[in-house]
């Protein structure tokens, strides 16, 4: 069974924590507003986080979520080593 283009962008960012949409919709040879609308919902799920680095916004997948009071929130990811980090 093929995977769903949700499931292909999400392993993408899982085997390349940061990248960003243009990375992304090029590796994957999707459209832009595809990986837009993909990258949206995942981030609306709580499955991917983002973070802006200069003019580009990265994403990185998330394995949990810690609340650290009332307004932060910790996310959590594995790095290539394996090892949780926090963003």
């Amino acid at each position: 069974m093929d995977k769903s283009t949700r499931e292909k962008i999400l392993e993408f960012i899982n085997a390349h924590p940061g990248t960003h949409l243009r990375e992304i919709q090029r590796k994957l040879k999707l459209g832009l507003k595809t990986v837009q609308y993909h990258l949206y919902t995942l981030e609306k799920e709580g499955k991917i986080v983002s973070r802006r680095k200069g003019l580009a916004k990265g994403f990185i997948q998330v394995t949990f979520l810690v609340k650290r009071n009332a307004k932060f929130w910790v996310c959590y990811h594995k790095n290539k080593k394996g090892e949780f980090c926090y963003i």
